[in-house]
């Protein structure tokens, strides 16, 4: 009921002073309006009002800009003798109690509402955390679900399904510690790529390019997992499986999208797999429609695959 009363923002501050002046005004007519009752009594309580609306709404500016306008109004229009500022005997004793009770007022409020909007805030990014833990969370479902049903399509024996799924999830691992690093911001892709092929140990045989950009939420998981499974299949039969071979990797950023280029040089013929590759099932499983393609290419001196991501999966 209280943080409802306060709104989210108080007003810009030229709007806040003519609230406080208007506020001011309105407590000067209702208490001449009341003056033939209550002549020299309460000159400065219905004051108090207009100093707490002024700072409930106006903050603490309009709030104070209030108080010292209703202090001097209230003695000089219904404090004896009228039209001139009295502050003698018991008649400023008056004065200085309400400024004291408006200040302390004005500092009261202004502490409840920054409270509550802090408050407010808190519970916003609570709940965008919350959103943003839930989507991820089914997302890496679907990722694992596909993950395993496409391993267990391509094994051959349960050891090799074993292996095959173990390191695709510490791929899919490393890059959900990735993920938490860039709070919820996506994984910047140099980064992404250093992690997934630092337990390939390419050292040297590795040159990376491209400028600095942030793979989504949607994207950092798959793109793990797509690379994870070039880098196994380029230790075990492509450029890596031999001293010689080299591997490149690239990207650039044109508009929405995202073009990486993985390389494999002066290595040994691939040919070609008769089944679809697991990357291109994940691509077109895990991900949003028309967000990520995969096309590879099986050269003379090694594979290079052409992945495009947009930069925000829609």
């Amino acid at each position: 009921m209280v943080r409802r009363a306060f709104p989210r923002q108080p007003l810009p501050l030229w709007q806040g002073l003519l609230l406080a002046v208007g506020l001011v005004v309105c407590a000067w007519l209702l208490r001449s309006g009341l003056d033939p009752v209550l002549r020299e009594q309460m000159p400065y309580t219905l004051f108090l009002m207009a100093v707490l609306v002024a700072s409930i709404f106006g903050g603490w500016r309009a709030g104070a800009v209030a108080a010292a306008l209703s202090a001097v109004t209230a003695n000089f229009s219904f404090v004896d003798p009228r039209g001139v500022l009295f502050l003698e005997s018991v008649f400023g004793w008056g004065f200085a109690i309400f400024s004291l009770v408006a200040a302390v007022q004005v500092s009261l409020v202004h502490a409840l509402a920054d409270t509550l909007r802090r408050e407010t805030t808190t519970r916003e990014e609570l709940a965008t955390v919350s959103s943003e833990y839930r989507h991820r969370i089914k997302n890496l479902l679907t990722v694992t679900q596909s993950l395993v049903d496409q391993t267990a399509r391509t094994s051959d024996s349960i050891s090799e399904f074993k292996g095959k799924v173990s390191d695709r999830l510490h791929a899919l691992a490393r890059a959900q510690d990735l993920l938490q690093t860039g709070k919820f911001q996506g994984a910047p892709l140099g980064n992404l790529i250093a992690d997934i092929l630092a337990p390939f140990q390419v050292g040297e045989r590795l040159t990376t390019s491209g400028p600095d950009v942030a793979i989504s939420t949607e994207m950092t998981t798959p793109l793990a997992l797509l690379l994870n499974e070039l880098a196994t299949n380029a230790v075990k039969y492509g450029a890596l499986s031999v001293p010689r071979g080299r591997l490149g990797i690239s990207w650039t950023v044109a508009g929405e999208w995202i073009a990486v280029e993985w390389k494999e040089m002066d290595g040994p013929h691939v040919p070609p797999p008769e089944k679809l590759g697991f990357g291109t099932r994940l691509f077109d499983k895990a991900l949003p429609r028309n967000s990520g393609t995969t096309e590879l290419f099986f050269e003379p001196d090694g594979v290079r695959c052409e992945i495009r991501l947009r930069t925000s999966a829609a």
